[in-house]
């Protein structure tokens, strides 16, 4: 049986999340997916400082509020679906893969790679598509 303070805790995190959503003028389940992204991102990477936790937390939360469109589009596609997916699940999605994605680009140099394949493809398309 699970204690009450824990039980509280959780709906009450739950209540405010959904007040802020509906408040703010968001769709509420796209922000509870999104903070359903981020809790699972913060509750998987226990090696990291609280702090750091919880700044990745913020980012995940305003990344997946931000990214929920493209992610359920993107998932769609691949998917090959016929409907698309309710934005919340986008939400949810982009809110796990957002510091995932980041950590991966930061670790090894992954920036400069990113940048120069970034780089390579903008000035590749800008010859390409001249007439001339």
């Amino acid at each position: 049986m699970s204690e009450p303070v824990s039980a509280t805790a959780v709906v009450t995190t739950g209540a405010g999340v959904a007040t802020l959503g509906w408040f703010s003028g968001l769709d509420p389940a796209v922000v509870i997916g999104s903070f359903a992204g981020a809790v699972f991102f913060v509750t998987s990477a226990a090696d990291l400082t609280v702090p750091k936790r919880l700044g990745f937390f913020i980012v995940s939360l305003v990344f997946g509020v931000l990214a929920c469109r493209p992610a359920s589009e993107i998932i769609t596609t691949v998917l090959l679906l016929h409907t698309r997916l309710p934005d919340s699940i986008g939400a949810l999605v982009a809110g796990a893969m957002a510091i995932k994605i980041l950590m991966a680009i930061s670790i090894g140099g992954g920036t400069a790679k990113l940048l120069g394949s970034l780089g390579a493809f903008l000035s590749s398309s800008g010859k390409g598509g001249k007439d001339g």
